[in-house]
């Protein structure tokens, strides 16, 4: 880790942050047909321009000199308050990507701490996130449970596949 350099991303970053959302959609549920990952591509920097410029998203790249190695980010979300969550204030955690070489090494979960210490600043204490089984030893590690609250989910795009 030494080696590692951690920031937040900018505006500038946008394009990083695409291509990494992109690499990590595409070892999820496989390679997809260029155009599409593209379009993807292309949406994606156009919304990590506003998002950040906007603070509605919070990235941390990782780099080692001009290398990005991994990514990981969140949005913030308020609704009403719960038992659980009495705020409603939720960091839900996203794009969470180290490149293959340099996995476990603990990469992520330095981005992981930094981002919920940016939360933490800003009055978040409840985080959740999905997670991949190579994800899950980290992020328990770190103090996550998985929770039985069923998620159900509807796209009424047509070309979509789930």
């Amino acid at each position: 880790m030494n080696d590692i350099t951690l920031h937040i991303a900018t505006v500038e970053d946008a394009e990083d942050l695409a291509i990494s959302r992109v690499h990590f959609l595409t070892e999820l549920v496989g390679q997809q047909p260029q155009p599409d990952a593209d379009g993807l591509t292309q949406e994606l920097v156009a919304y990590f321009r506003n998002a950040v410029a906007a603070q509605q998203y919070v990235g941390i790249i990782a780099r080692r000199g001009d290398k990005l190695v991994a990514t990981g980010g969140m949005v913030f979300r308020e609704q009403p308050g719960s038992f659980k969550n009495p705020s409603g204030k939720t960091a839900y955690i996203l794009n969470m990507y180290t490149i293959p070489g340099f996995r476990r090494r603990g990469i992520s979960s330095s981005v992981m701490e930094k981002l919920m210490e940016i939360a933490q600043g800003k009055g978040y204490s409840f985080f959740e996130l999905h997670a991949t089984p190579d994800g899950e030893p980290m992020y328990k590690k770190l103090g996550f449970y998985k929770h039985s609250e069923p998620t159900y989910r509807k796209s009424t795009r047509t070309t979509i596949q789930m």
